[in-house]
């Protein structure tokens, strides 16, 4: 009896040492399985974080520049390394001639901020008074566009105004946007002054902003910060006056640096 009771002790331990042995090694195998997901999803976590922080050190770096930092990253990388190689930067300023009839037009505003801020440049400034399919011709050879490395066109809508379509605007539109984007320079463009009681003209220029959707050039909208009455801004002929140069080049000032 003993040695039955005996026999069935040891039966016993050895099934609970072996039933012990198997559950540890499933224990084991379920955390193996489970350990590359962990490590899956602690990788994610230091990317996440990794990419956080280049986020941070490049919005830190850009802050140093002139420049606001929500402007297009190509045209910040394109300033900061040119500053940084000491290389020249070829800017063109391009109004209408409506809008430098008074002195200081905004591209002289402006032109005296960039001087400021950058070491080494090179802006061209002029005017115009063709209308839109001049500009689709003949952008493409102009060497002032061609050879720049930031553009700054006024759209010539206001002088489309009462001569072309809105049909043909868009047309002819299209054209020198597809002729800027061909070009190797960060690009914006802008309407000119708005226009007191106009109607059309404002559908017009809604219009030819829409077209710019989607593309690489930056449309600057600073129609905004004009007042709505505009009796001390524009002349009998809607021309800006100083007063409108004035208020037109400081809000792209704004636009362009870091006023602090």
């Amino acid at each position: 009896m003993k040695k039955l009771l005996f026999f069935l002790l040891v039966i016993a331990t050895a099934g609970g040492l072996f039933f012990g042995y198997q559950s540890w090694q499933g224990q084991l195998k379920a955390v193996h399985e489970k350990s590359p997901v962990l490590t899956t999803e602690a990788q994610s976590a230091v990317q996440e974080e990794s990419e956080a922080e280049e986020e941070t050190a490049t919005a830190e770096e850009g802050s140093d520049l002139p420049f606001n930092t929500d402007l297009p990253a190509e045209f910040l990388e394109k300033v900061k390394s040119a500053e940084a190689n000491g290389d020249s930067l070829s800017i063109t300023l391009v109004s209408t001639d409506s809008a430098a009839l008074e002195s200081p037009a905004w591209t002289g505003i402006l032109e005296e901020r960039f001087s400021e801020v950058l070491n080494n440049s090179s802006i061209e400034t002029f005017s115009y008074e063709e209308t839109s399919d001049y500009w689709a011709d003949e952008m493409a050879q102009d060497d002032r566009f061609v050879n720049a490395d930031i553009i700054l066109f006024e759209l010539p809508t206001i002088y489309d105004n009462g001569y072309w379509s809105i049909d043909d605007q868009e047309y002819f539109m299209d054209q020198i946007i597809s002729e800027l984007e061909a070009m190797d320079a960060s690009v914006f463009a802008m309407p000119s002054q708005p226009i007191a009681g106009a109607s059309y003209y404002n559908d017009e220029v809604e219009v030819i902003s829409e077209r710019f959707d989607g593309t690489s050039i930056t449309y600057i909208d600073h129609w905004d910060e004009w007042p709505s009455d505009l009796e001390n801004y524009l002349t009998e002929d809607n021309d800006p006056t100083s007063e409108a140069n004035a208020l037109w080049g400081e809000t792209l000032s704004a636009y362009f640096f870091n006023q602090q």
